[in-house]
C-alpha cells in the first residue's frame, strides 16, 4: 500500500482457486487455466474491500506501487440515448468507448500513446471445462502450447480483437488467478498482435534487440522507451456476484508464477506467447471494490518494461481473478467488459 490506512475497511473471506500443477502448465489438459477444481489449490484468503480508500482521490493504491487502481469513469455509453445493447455495437465501442479508455489510461499512467489490444465481455456463469483424456508425455525440451483455436472469432489484423460478443461465444468469469502477459508474452504481443502496434514500437523493438545482444542481457542494457500492457475492467451492471479480486504487487514473488504458453494468430502467422498462473502464497494480500458500479473502472497492470530493470521499485503485473461470494448462487450472471491496452511513454 502507498498510504497509511485512515479507516478500517471490511474484510471478506473467500476461496481463491490457485493453480497447482506442473511448470510450465500443460494447456492440453484443458484444466490448467480454466478449471476451478482441477490442477487447483483452493485457499480461503482474506480479501479487503478498498472502497473507503478510493473516493474522493487520491486513491490509496496506485498502478506504479500496487499494480492496480479503481477510478470514477462515467462512460458516455452508460447514458441516454445509449442502452445496454450499445455495448454490443462494434462501431460504438470503437468510436466512443475505446477512445475513452485510451484517454483514462493516459491520465492514470502518464503514457503519451495508448492503443487498444482487445475487448472481452462476460455475461454467463462460470462453467467447469470438460475433462479431457490425460495427454501423452511430451519429448524432453518441448513446450506445451495452447493453439487457441476459436478464441478470437472476430479477429482481424487491422482492429482490436474481441471475445464474448457473438452468440455461442459467451464468456464466463475466470476462476484461476493469472497475469494476462508474462515477459515473453508481452514482448511477443508487441511484435505480432497488430501492424499499427508493431509500427509504433519499431524503436522499442530495435532497442530491445540491441540490448539483448550485450553482456548482461536485455534489461541490464535496455535504453529504449518505457512501455507496458494494462487491463481495464468495467461492470455493465452493479456487481453482486463473482466480483474481481486482485493482489498487491508488493506481496507477489516471481516464484509464485507459472507460465502457460499459447500460440494465437498474429500478423506474421501464429506466434508463441504466455500468461502467468499464480500458485498459492500466504504473503498475497487480496483486494476488491465491493458493490462496484458501472461508472467505476478498475485498471490493472499486466506488464511494465520499467519494472523489469534491475533495482526497479515500479510495480509489474499482478494476479487477479473472480471469486465467489456466499449467498449469491441464485443471482443472475455478472456482466462486465474488459479492455486490454498497450501504453507507450
Amino acid at each position: 500500500m502507498s498510504q497509511t490506512m485512515q479507516e478500517f475497511p471490511s474484510i471478506t473471506h473467500a476461496t481463491i482457486h490457485y493453480y497447482d500443477g506442473p511448470s510450465p502448465a500443460d494447456p492440453r489438459t484443458g484444466t490448467a487455466a480454466a478449471s476451478a477444481n482441477r490442477e487447483a489449490n483452493p485457499q480461503v484468503m482474506p480479501i479487503t474491500d478498498i472502497r473507503s480508500l478510493l473516493f474522493p482521490p487520491p486513491a490509496a493504491f496506485t498502478l506504479d506501487i500496487s499494480g492496480f487502481t479503481v477510478v470514477k469513469h462515467p462512460s458516455e455509453l452508460l447514458y441516454r440515448p445509449y442502452s445496454w445493447d450499445s455495448w454490443n455495437d462494434a462501431y460504438l465501442r470503437e468510436s466512443i468507448y475505446y477512445p475513452e479508455i485510451e484517454k483514462v489510461v493516459k491520465e492514470q499512467t502518464g503514457a503519451k500513446k495508448v492503443l487498444i489490444l482487445a475487448g472481452t465481455v462476460r455475461t454467463r456463469l462460470f462453467e467447469e471445462p470438460e475433462r479431457r483424456p490425460t495427454p501423452p508425455p511430451l519429448p524432453e525440451g518441448t513446450v506445451p502450447l495452447n493453439t487457441n483455436k476459436g478464441n478470437y472469432p472476430a479477429f482481424k489484423a487491422d482492429r482490436p480483437r474481441v471475445r464474448g460478443f457473438d452468440k455461442g461465444q459467451e464468456q464466463g468469469p475466470a476462476k484461476k488467478p493469472r497475469i494476462d502477459f508474462g515477459v515473453d508474452g508481452a514482448r511477443a504481443t508487441l511484435r505480432n498482435w497488430r501492424q499499427d502496434i508493431a509500427d509504433e514500437a519499431k524503436d522499442i523493438i530495435a532497442a530491445e534487440d540491441e540490448a539483448a545482444g550485450l553482456p548482461g542481457g536485455l534489461w541490464e542494457n535496455y535504453k529504449g522507451r518505457r512501455w507496458g500492457i494494462f487491463g481495464t475492467w468495467r461492470p455493465l451492471l452493479p456487481i453482486k456476484r463473482d466480483p474481481l479480486g486482485f493482489v498487491d504487487f508488493e506481496t507477489v514473488d516471481k516464484q509464485d508464477l507459472v507460465s502457460y504458453f499459447m500460440r494465437p494468430p498474429g500478423i506474421h502467422g501464429p506466434y508463441e506467447t504466455d500468461i502467468k498462473l499464480s500458485k498459492a502464497s500466504a504473503k498475497h494480500k487480496w483486494y476488491w471494490c465491493k458493490d462496484q458500479q458501472p461508472d467505476e473502472l478498475t485498471i490493472l497492470k499486466f506488464w511494465d518494461s520499467e519494472s523489469e530493470k534491475p533495482g526497479s521499485k515500479v510495480a509489474g503485473g499482478i494476479p487477479h481473478t473472480s471469486f465467489h461470494l456466499e449467498g449469491t448462487d441464485d443471482l443472475p450472471p455478472r456482466e462486465s467488459l474488459e479492455v486490454r491496452v498497450v501504453a507507450f511513454w
